[in-house]
């Protein structure tokens, strides 16, 4: 095998920076919610973790709630790796 294929359900080429080969974590807030919460970017959107967690990784939520990455990076990983 020489490489590997992805898909994006967002629509990102393979070349874009933020594409499903490099998703960065950080932590965003908006006008409508100014809390700080962790997402990922995929392309130009970002993925609300903290928002998505509850209902897709239950058994992170906890690990995502905190406004920063350190819980999740303090938990390892194996936790923050696909």
């Amino acid at each position: 095998m020489t490489g590997w294929t992805v898909a994006s359900w967002a629509g990102v080429a393979a070349e874009h920076p933020f594409g499903l080969r490099t998703l960065p974590y950080g932590v965003f807030t908006d006008a409508a919610r100014p809390r700080p919460r962790i997402g990922v970017a995929v392309g130009e959107a970002i993925l609300d973790l903290t928002a998505a967690s509850a209902a897709l990784l239950p058994e992170h939520a906890a690990l995502l709630r905190g406004g920063n990455l350190d819980a999740l990076l303090a938990a390892g990983r194996r936790s923050w790796t696909a």
